[in-house]
């Protein structure tokens, strides 16, 4: 990765790696590092309450053909860096796909794993069904102590057929929290308690504070992929994803956005044909709801066409943002 400038700093070369850089609400460069970390996935980012970045990133060794997650935490004023946290993996791939941080400071990683993953003094894995077959992945969720990192807790789930995993994990307003995640059979054991998905594949449920399973609300057909969530000031949460096979006509594929209201009722689905998976969704403090993710077809919404800025035989698929007022 070459060196480059920040604003009026300048950070050193790194051979592979990441670059860190803090921004003041104006876009001016506070701060900025690279950080030198061969073969590495930056996958989660947030800020804690006393401004310090945690990281969630994927360590893999090609030369192993192994893949670890990581957690680091760097200050939010020098980012340099505080302490970390790797767990350990022997094959590929394991994963953070979600990480969110609890009211009393404790950072909550949340992923997907294909072997035994160990978190400190906890070792996860998969039930004997799933457990020799390296292609079957399990998902997990863990604790970390804000001053160390240590872990203090952590929990799997599935992993007997196919695919379970999490996708993302927030804080509801009464400091439960709410993972993401999707499964391959018509039931799965989540944290104790069975939960019938029927043919459904994406659940979103909340843990409390002892890791009861408060509610499970099972959504989305054999055809959606889901990606990522957002919680708004009411309790509502959007979860964006992708329906149709990805493997096929790319007009019979694109975004999906679905509602789920406070009381765990599906209300609303839209679904976007854009050829692609709808990636990221932000809830603004007007109600707005943002999308954002990959466009190669024109769709039509609140009756007008949208097309893309440019033809896909031009390079990579172009990116949109969009917010919708009204959902």
């Amino acid at each position: 990765m070459p060196g480059t400038t920040f604003g009026s700093l300048a950070v050193p070369d790194v051979d592979d790696g990441y670059y860190l850089v803090k921004l003041s609400p104006t876009f001016e460069v506070l701060a900025a590092r690279a950080v030198e970390s061969p073969a590495t996935q930056v996958n989660a980012l947030q800020v804690d309450g006393a401004g310090d970045l945690i990281v969630g990133t994927a360590v893999a060794s090609f030369e192993k053909g192994s893949m670890h997650p990581v957690v680091t935490k760097y200050s939010g004023s020098t980012l340099e860096e505080v302490w970390s946290t790797p767990f350990g993996h022997e094959v590929m791939p394991a994963l953070i796909y979600g990480m969110t941080i609890l009211p009393d400071g404790w950072i909550v990683p949340a992923g997907l794993y294909s072997r035994t993953l160990t978190i400190g003094e906890f070792v996860l894995e998969k039930p004997p069904a799933g457990r020799d077959d390296d292609f079957i992945y399990a998902g997990w969720i863990a604790w970390l102590s804000p001053d160390d990192g240590e872990p203090m807790r952590a929990q799997t789930f599935g992993g007997s057929v196919l695919t379970d995993m999490a996708w993302d994990v927030n804080v509801t307003s009464s400091g439960d929290l709410r993972l993401l995640t999707s499964h391959s059979e018509e039931s799965v054991e989540l944290f104790g308690v069975t939960v019938d998905l029927g043919q459904h594949r994406a659940a979103v449920t909340d843990l409390d504070a002892a890791l009861t399973l408060e509610r499970a609300v099972p959504f989305g057909g054999s055809s959606m992929a889901v990606s990522k969530m957002a919680l708004d000031q009411d309790g509502r949460t959007y979860v964006v994803g992708r329906y149709g096979d990805p493997l096929g006509d790319v007009r019979d594929r694109g975004g999906e956005l679905v509602r789920i209201e406070a009381d765990g009722t599906v209300s609303s689905t839209q679904r976007f044909a854009t050829g692609y998976t709808a990636k990221r969704v932000a809830v603004d403090s007007g109600g707005g709801v943002w999308i954002s993710g990959t466009w190669e077809t024109p769709f039509e919404w609140a009756g007008r066409s949208h097309e893309p800025s440019c033809a896909v035989a031009e390079g990579p698929a172009p990116s949109m943002v969009m917010r919708l007022a009204a959902f």
